[in-house]
């Protein structure tokens, strides 16, 4: 008899689907979950830069990396790999919904670097 495949609870059922909301509001719990280590997540502003305000450390934003790439099923490039892309709530959001979109084929696929 074969096994169930394992089904990783972080995934999202359709990462195309996500909303710009509810990609901020999952690595909004993320950071706090897993970060800060706070349940209630972190108190600032979706635009506040996570490194200038100490609120993540580089070791902290390869963590966010695996983190989308394994929730969203999105392979980073290492040019992507790049503040405008990853240092808060509102460009990692944006970099989320602009690589799904491209996956989905509704736009060509420009790294935040690149605009």
């Amino acid at each position: 008899m074969l096994a169930e495949p394992e089904i990783n609870p972080n995934s999202v059922s359709d990462p195309n689907s996500a909303s710009e909301t509810s990609i901020r509001q999952r690595i909004r719990e993320y950071i706090g979950a897993n970060l800060l280590f706070d349940q209630d997540g972190p108190q600032y502003g979706d635009d506040v830069s996570f490194l200038e305000h100490h609120i993540i450390d580089s070791a902290g934003v390869l963590e966010l990396i695996f983190f989308v790439e394994e929730t969203y099923g999105i392979t980073i490039d290492g040019r992507d790999m790049v503040p405008a892309n990853f240092d808060s709530i509102t460009n990692l959001a944006r970099y989320i919904q602009d690589q799904l979109a491209a996956r989905a084929g509704n736009l060509p696929c420009v790294a935040s670097s690149e605009r």
